[in-house]
């Protein structure tokens, strides 16, 4: 069996404030595969963002990373800042939640998508060129020639995205992170980012690390999904069994209020955010105060990530485990009747 490409042990992300660090991501774990889609699912203010970004310590200087973040073996989270850059790009690819304030807007969208085929390649401004003109082209951009003259402000919401998607892909990198990919984006060129990424992953080996708040477009792209609530990894498994059987109560909420469901649509509530930007982290289970089932076991510790039933295959290559973050997981549903608080 191959050998997972990224495997992170015990992350943790602090930020720091006037009243001190405060806890965003919380000793999480997990592997990915080569070829494997994952998603990472929560909603804003879980720490999933927090946590895709810290993979290459790209978090702010106000962030405080630790815990280990092993890459083709190589703990880059060790590495000094001159060789982490060698992976940032060449190694993984990110795209960016919101193009417009990752990209330069003294540069043109062309020399941005050259630039690190340039510096990590050492190929020259021609071939750069060559390969930029065919990834746009990829990405469905019309017109590409003169596009590569345009600069990002001069670009639509949609155009920007696919020129951010370009640049990640530019030095063929072996995992590609996609930070809310169909963010702000209308329905139609969702649909169009969603085919995007489908094609990448059937045209190329690469990984994939989906993070979005959208349970559906993560239905639609990857082979296995972690939910995040709180700093914390609350479950994990196949798509077919989380949409199919969800056991913790948060995933259970947010697999019903997804519109392809044709069930009871509950509303998770808003005034309630998560705990992880928070200083009061309460005793127990941190989805305590939004779950209907909460008893004295619940408030008193938090339960532990556990596995639960044998392993799962995505075809031949690699295996995973179920895994739950509840004490009363084995109770089943919520009846419909039965809303989270």
């Amino acid at each position: 069996m191959e050998k997972p490409l990224l495997e992170v042990k015990d992350l943790a992300v602090n930020f720091k404030r006037e009243e001190g660090f405060f806890k965003a991501v919380e000793g999480i774990s997990f592997k990915i595969w080569p070829r494997e889609v994952v998603g990472l699912v929560g909603e804003s203010g879980s720490g999933k963002t927090a946590a895709s970004l810290s993979l290459l310590n790209l978090t702010s200087s106000r962030g405080k990373v630790g815990g280990e973040v092993f890459f083709d073996g190589v703990n880059i989270l060790t590495l000094p800042e001159r060789k982490l850059k060698k992976f940032r790009g060449r190694q993984i690819g990110v795209i960016f939640q919101e193009p417009m304030t990752f990209l330069n807007p003294v540069l043109t969208i062309g020399v941005q998508i050259m630039e690190p085929m340039v510096e990590h390649w050492k190929i020259s401004w021609g071939q750069a060129r060559e390969r930029a003109l065919y990834l746009l082209s990829e990405m469905g951009i019309k017109d590409s020639e003169r596009r590569m003259k345009e600069y990002p402000h001069q670009l639509s919401g949609g155009i920007r995205q696919r020129v951010m998607i370009s640049m990640a892909l530019a030095c063929s990198p072996r995992l590609l992170i996609a930070d809310e990919p169909t963010t702000a984006l209308d329905v139609t060129l969702q649909y169009q980012i969603i085919e995007l990424l489908r094609r990448i992953r059937e045209k190329t080996p690469m990984a994939i690390l989906l993070v979005s708040h959208d349970l559906e477009v993560v239905r639609e792209l990857c082979d296995r999904v972690m939910i995040m609530y709180g700093g914390r990894i609350v479950e994990t498994g196949g798509i077919r069994e989380i949409f199919k059987d969800p056991l913790h109560p948060y995933t259970r909420s947010l697999v019903e209020v997804s519109p392809s469901f044709e069930r009871v649509a509950w509303r998770l509530p808003g005034e309630d955010a998560p705990f992880s930007y928070q200083s009061n982290i309460p005793a127990g289970c941190r989805f305590q105060h939004r779950c209907s089932r909460v008893s004295r076991e619940c408030k008193g510790a938090e339960p532990s990530l556990k596995e639960i039933g044998g392993k799962g295959w995505i075809g031949n290559s690699f295996s995973f485990h179920r895994q739950v973050r509840c004490w009363k997981y084995q109770e089943g549903a919520l009846e419909k009747d039965e809303k989270p608080l």
